[in-house]
């Protein structure tokens, strides 16, 4: 696929695998990379030839601590500390559209179609999380909630906080219903921020496919 213009701060890399995003002031913090529609990554048990192993062998971590959730759209972290059980004992630990970590052997995975991935990174205290945030998590306040996560259970620093916001789906392509704005309404979000990301009008803007990964 060819590789489109990247916003300032993003850049394209190569991997065995294909091509991928990063972003240069959060790859300061933690190794990433926002993959495209290559590897192709399968939905059920990990092999060790599926582009998810691919994946783990870039970013130098076991195919054992990929961390995939199952997404569900909203608000619930998923918590793996350092020096606990992986994966952790009960059989629904990955239910949930944040993950965050202070352990850099885990790489922690979003998978988006239109959706948007969002990766934070605190390199002081080495705590990361991954966001899956469609209109129903970031309404009901996902990222806010990766933020918390990491304040309360890695004790880092929103200020130390650095975020990279993945491609995603534009309004070139996505309408809505007026009951999308009012779930955003309901959350006292500001009138500004309200108008900003609601058009009458399509916009006509570059977009493509992308998994976030993280480690």
């Amino acid at each position: 696929m060819p590789e489109v213009a990247l916003p300032d701060g993003f850049e394209w890399a190569r991997y065995p695998w294909g091509p991928a995003i990063r972003c240069r002031p959060l790859a300061d913090a933690a190794d990433h990379c926002f993959t495209t529609r290559a590897p192709v990554l399968e939905v059920g048990p990990l092999t060790a030839r599926d582009g998810w192993n691919q994946i783990a062998l870039s970013m130098g971590v076991s195919t054992r601590s990929v961390v995939r959730l199952h997404q569900v759209h909203g608000t619930q972290v998923v918590i793996l500390a350092r020096r606990q059980p992986f994966p952790p004992i009960a059989a629904d630990w990955n239910v949930g559209d944040v993950a965050a970590s202070d352990d850099p052997a885990m790489a922690l995975c979003v998978k988006v179609a239109d959706c948007v991935p969002i990766l934070l990174a605190d390199a002081r205290r080495g705590a990361v999380a991954a966001i899956h945030a469609g209109w129903r998590g970031t309404a009901a306040g996902a990222a806010k909630a990766a933020v918390e996560a990491l304040r309360l259970r890695f004790e880092a620093n929103p200020a130390d906080l650095v975020a990279a916001i993945g491609p995603s789906i534009g309004p070139c392509c996505y309408r809505v219903g007026q009951e999308v704005r009012a779930a955003f309404e309901a959350t006292a979000t500001r009138d500004d921020y309200l108008d900003a990301w609601f058009r009458a009008t399509p916009v006509v803007v570059d977009h493509w496919f992308v998994r976030a990964s993280f480690s």
